[in-house]
């Protein structure tokens, strides 16, 4: 006897014929888009252009081609701050997404995004810059993965302390002449109490 806790039978089938069980497991289907936001308001950002790279072997070595992927040479951001190309059709391999020239007032990313997408449409982060990040939703009608890449530019200045930076140490510096003070001020109250 089989049994199977899964609850879509859309994505698996079970056959009995001839007196064996076969197990037929269907992959489910997924969804990929890349969005460029401001990293403080979390606004779409137009017009910001995209090149795709993608990784290469030749002769033993494997690096990204130096030419972005024909087709995806200039992608730029529509008014919802969609990257067009960067979807389901997109073929299994290993990606290198290049921010051509950051948005006037924005932060350069220290690093290009790196992601693979599986042969089964699995997708994973391999590099990126702290501002660039992947989710993954489950489409409750057709239990499908939607996988959403998140590009942020964010304006210089001091950075939280969740993201560490200077503004972690400045955070701490604040913090410690704070109680400096306060532990002086005790001490010349304490000191002029003792002269009355």
């Amino acid at each position: 006897k089989l049994e199977v806790n899964y609850p879509n039978q859309k994505y698996y089938f079970v056959d009995t014929a001839d007196h064996n069980l076969t197990l037929t497991i269907k992959n489910r289907p997924y969804h990929f888009k890349a969005v460029k936001i401001d990293g403080s308001t979390t606004t779409p950002m137009p017009g910001v252009h995209f090149e795709i790279h993608r990784q290469i072997t030749v002769g033993g070595v494997t690096s990204f081609d130096l030419n972005p992927m024909p087709g995806f040479e200039d992608l730029m951001s529509d008014v919802e701050g969609v990257i067009p190309g960067l979807d389901d059709r997109l073929p299994p391999g290993t990606y290198q997404l290049r921010e051509k020239e950051t948005p006037e007032g924005y932060e350069e990313l220290s690093k290009h995004t790196v992601f693979k997408v599986s042969e089964t449409g699995y997708i994973t982060l391999i590099e990126n810059d702290p501002a660039v990040e992947l989710s993954q939703e489950s489409g409750e009608a057709d239990q499908s993965i939607e996988y959403i890449l998140t590009v942020k530019n964010m304006k210089p200045g001091i950075e939280l302390p969740s993201t560490g930076g200077v503004g972690t140490r400045l955070i701490y510096l604040l913090g410690g002449l704070m109680t400096a003070f306060a532990a002086a001020a005790l001490f010349i109250r304490r000191r002029r109490r003792e002269a009355l």
